[in-house]
């Protein structure tokens, strides 16, 4: 994914590279989503954005329905 420059010269775009699971409890109370940064040959970083990484290793988000 490749964010759009909004802001000149204050905010460097950026690209994400990402993998993502998420899972969704038997009786559909909790989402569990987790993703990190992860490199791919088809994805190599580029001059034109700023390669963003994820500043934990991996992300988790617990959301209760």
């Amino acid at each position: 994914m490749r964010t759009e420059c909004v802001y000149d010269m204050h905010v460097s775009c950026r690209d994400f590279v990402t993998l993502r699971h998420w899972k969704v409890s038997e009786d559909q109370e909790v989402i569990l989503s987790s993703d990190v940064a992860v490199t791919h040959p088809a994805m190599p970083p580029c001059s034109q954005h700023v390669r963003s990484v994820n500043i934990h290793k991996l992300m988790c988000y617990i959301v209760v329905c």
